[in-house]
């Protein structure tokens, strides 16, 4: 498998479709297949080495996804653990000054018009 054949396979949109199905971008043919056959100046590969490495390149790839979204939502949990624990001091504060309001309020408040007392 040579790599003018890829790269003029590449530009057919069914056969970049293929890859795109398996998450893997061609858009720049010769740059994939040199990744593909580790070289720059090999110019041609076994088909076979060259379905493996494709094959081996999108585990890889998705197992890097796969821990860049484990990271990504242990990042996440972290600021809602820190958000949760910021508001909880606050409306835990806010809940002791209405408490504190609402027993001032009790004793100084004038008495409402219906609890007059009647002689």
């Amino acid at each position: 498998f040579r790599s003018d054949e890829f790269v003029f396979a590449a530009q057919d949109p069914e056969f970049v479709s293929c890859f795109a199905a398996l998450g893997i971008d061609v858009a720049d043919g010769d740059a994939f297949f040199k990744n593909m056959a580790r070289s720059d100046y090999e110019r041609e590969i076994d088909i076979d080495d060259f379905a493996r490495r494709v094959i081996q390149a999108r585990v890889n790839a998705t197992s890097l996804d796969l821990h860049g979204l484990v990271f990504q939502l242990q990042q996440g949990l972290e600021q809602m653990h820190n958000y949760q624990q910021k508001h909880s001091i606050a409306m835990k504060k806010y809940a002791a000054e209405l408490t504190s309001y609402a027993s001032a309020a009790r004793f100084d408040a004038p008495p409402r018009a219906d609890s007059r007392l009647y002689l």
